[in-house]
């Protein structure tokens, strides 16, 4: 669909601007939200949970990530998908903002979608003004909203657990995986499964569509130098074959209109 095409290109532009700094943001004037973040750590495979700040200011489409030395690929794309979700299910057209994304503790290096769903959660509650739940929980976040199953579930559920969590959530792929031992290791542990972001808000489907944004993302596009043109259409190409490798396949309208841009 054309709102995929446009969704991935303004994911590519929004993920321009990357700064990673070892010092905290500075929150006085923006709004934030704190999250814990399952994860399993490099070096010893334990589960773990990071406290994790997100905030928004009005800017110009800047990430600036603190408290760590390295981000990868996978972890950008996540965070700015998140946004991107989270923009359409506030029903608030593609508008400017800096987000900070602070670690608590600083961390080497941050790889991986599966805070892409609880990152989602918090940039919507900033958005659309409303007060944060409090959940926790692990999967990636997808173009169409879908929350895709991750790994470490064990591990993460059990940090859970020892962070004093009562109730998480899953992908339902990972609740159909590990149900048996959830029921049997985990039966303290309200583990909710999810299927879609739309699902864990428990909100309506954005009525909002970024085709609405369309020259909005021309103009963008055409203050983007030529070098640096050729490197975003690169990025987009790699980043739709791996999408719709995942959701679709080559023969799709999706798939169609994706590469369409990429050829222009």
């Amino acid at each position: 669909m054309r709102l995929l095409a446009i969704a991935l290109l303004l994911l590519i532009l929004s993920a321009t601007q990357l700064s990673l700094l070892s010092a905290s943001a500075n929150t006085n004037t923006a709004k934030c939200v704190r999250i814990d973040v399952p994860a399993v750590e490099g070096q010893s495979g334990k589960g773990s949970v990071v406290s994790v700040a997100v905030c928004i200011n009005p800017g110009s489409n800047s990430l600036r990530v603190y408290g760590t030395d390295k981000i990868e690929t996978d972890t950008l794309i996540s965070i700015i998908t998140a946004y991107i979700i989270a923009q359409l299910l506030s029903n608030k057209p593609p508008s400017s903002y800096d987000i900070d994304i602070s670690f608590e503790k600083n961390v080497q290096d941050v790889s991986g979608p599966s805070a892409g769903a609880i990152m989602t959660l918090a940039l919507y509650s900033l958005l659309n003004s409303s007060e944060y739940n409090g959940l926790s929980g692990t999967g990636a976040i997808n173009l169409d909203g879908s929350i895709e199953a991750v790994g470490g579930i064990p591990q993460k559920l059990s940090a859970l657990r020892t962070s004093g969590y009562k109730e998480v959530f899953l992908p339902i792929a990972n609740y159909i995986q590990y149900r048996q031992l959830i029921e049997s290791q985990f039966r303290d542990l309200k583990v909710l499964p999810v299927s879609s972001i739309v699902d864990l808000l428990n909100t309506s489907p954005p009525s909002w569509s970024l085709e609405a944004g369309e020259e909005y993302v021309i103009d963008v596009i055409s203050n983007v130098s030529r070098d640096h043109e050729v490197v975003m259409r690169d990025l987009l190409e790699r980043l739709a074959n791996i999408y719709i490798s995942r959701v679709s396949d080559t023969g799709s309208t999706e798939y169609r209109l994706a590469m369409s841009i990429v050829d222009k």
